[in-house]
This record gives structure tokens, sequence and C-alpha cells, in this order.
């Protein structure tokens, strides 16, 4: 017995490395996809642009804008999945800010209304646990979005303890982690 209390706290401290190397690395993989795969779609954007207003042709021409249209969505994925990847805004504006834009992205993709209880003021907080609060809701709205028929969805957050509540017309049947 006296073992396994020694050993929670190497644990503890194995899982705290774990979960910063996961966001250095989403750090990485938001930059390289900025840098790489987002220049590289502006610039093709940019290209097809131009060929748009020098084609005399108005077929081609329209083709050439169905595929910047295309592009242009393509592009708001990649904006969305850096966000998701490396949530600047968490870093800018802080926590409670982060999560209602997740709220708002939530509601834009899939016309769910999520309702968010959350307090006026949560003090001040470790970097490491925002990220684990923010990441916690994260997967909870994306759970949400991905789970069919689902209602509606709510975030509470009682004093410093997080609770995710989801509801989807019964079939969650209120479960609570």
């Amino acid at each position: 017995m006296q073992a396994v209390a020694d050993a929670v706290p190497e644990v503890l401290e194995l899982s705290r490395h774990l979960v910063q190397a996961q966001e250095e690395e989403r750090k990485r993989i938001s930059r390289e996809l900025h840098d790489e795969a987002g220049q590289g779609l502006m610039v093709l954007r940019l290209y097809l642009g131009t060929l748009v207003s020098e084609s005399p042709n108005p077929e081609l021409r329209m083709k050439i804008e169905e595929a910047m249209s295309m592009l242009d969505l393509t592009i708001g994925d990649l904006r969305r999945i850096i966000a998701r990847l490396s949530p600047r805004m968490l870093e800018e504006l802080g926590l409670m800010a982060a999560i209602r834009k997740e709220a708002r992205e939530l509601s834009k993709s899939t016309g769910m209304r999520p309702r968010l209880i959350l307090p006026m003021g949560f003090g001040e907080l470790d970097h490491e646990i925002e990220i684990a609060l923010y990441r916690s809701v994260q997967e909870a709205l994306h759970n949400v979005a991905n789970a069919r028929g689902a209602a509606q969805c709510g975030e509470t957050f009682a004093g410093k303890e997080l609770c995710n509540s989801l509801w989807n017309r019964g079939r969650f049947g209120g479960v609570a982690c």
C-alpha cells in the first residue's frame, strides 16, 4: 500500500510532462500547418484570382471561381483546425473567453445553442490547469457536435471544479463527468 502512495507523486509528474509534451506538439503542428499549408493555399488563391481576372472565357472564369470557393472553404477549415490545436484566444484573453469562443464555433457549425454557466471571476489559475480545463470543455463540445440528434449541451463551472453536462433528448440521460 505504501508503494502505491509513494508512486503517486511520480505518476502525477509524468502525467504533467505528458500533457506539456502534447501541448508543445499541438503548437508545433499548428505552426507548420499555418506556415506551410496555409501559405501554400493563400498563394494558390492569389494565383486563381489572377486567372479569373485575366480569363476571357466566361465558362472558364466560372469554374475558376467555383475552385476559389472550394479553396476558401478549405482555408476556413484549416484555420479552425489550427485554432483547435493551439488556441490563441486562451493565451491572449484567458480561459472564459476561449470557452465562449468554442461555444460560438459549435453554434456556428452545428446550429446548436450551447448554454454556458461560467463564474464572473475565475481567479488566477495555473496555466496547466487552464489548458486542462479548456481541453476538457473543447472535447465535451466536440463530442456533442458529433452526437447525432443532440438537442442541447451545457458547461457549468462551479468554483474551481469543472462539471460537463450533456443532454440529448434523454439519450445521454443527464450524463455528467
